[in-house]
């Protein structure tokens, strides 16, 4: 996939544009940041990996039919699908704090917006976990 630079001038930045962006940004870098190193990914050394791994994510905001381009060549480099559920901006926030609330396990990845983080640093557990 080839990366082009877009330059857009400061007065044309819509919130739109931004949440786009700023959506596309962190899908790529979630998908990517799965290309971990050689051994294991995902799972401890004599665990069984999953068959699938569940990801709620905006829809128009975070592009999601470019992320779900990129599904193919997960699948191929780590052995398992990505099953995206896509929710527009505002449901995904009603969906994330509803689903945190209740400490569902039903997603295995939650992308937020930053501002959403204050409010849920008693609910999400750190990485390193």
């Amino acid at each position: 996939m080839d990366v082009q630079e877009v330059h857009v001038p400061f007065h044309q930045l819509t919130r739109r544009r931004l949440l786009r962006t700023v959506g596309l940004v962190s899908g790529v870098a979630a998908l990517a940041g799965c290309a971990a190193g050689p051994g294991p990914v995902g799972a401890r050394p004599g665990e069984r990996r999953p068959d699938r791994l569940r990801m709620l994510y905006a829809t128009v905001e975070g592009d999601l039919d470019a992320v779900r381009r990129l599904l193919p060549a997960f699948r191929d480099r780590f052995g398992f699908d990505l099953e995206i559920d896509g929710q527009p901006y505002d449901a995904l926030q009603q969906r994330t704090f509803a689903e945190l609330a209740v400490r569902s396990g039903h997603y295995d990845i939650m992308i937020m917006d930053t501002p959403w983080t204050p409010a849920l640093t008693k609910v999400i557990e750190p990485l390193g976990s």
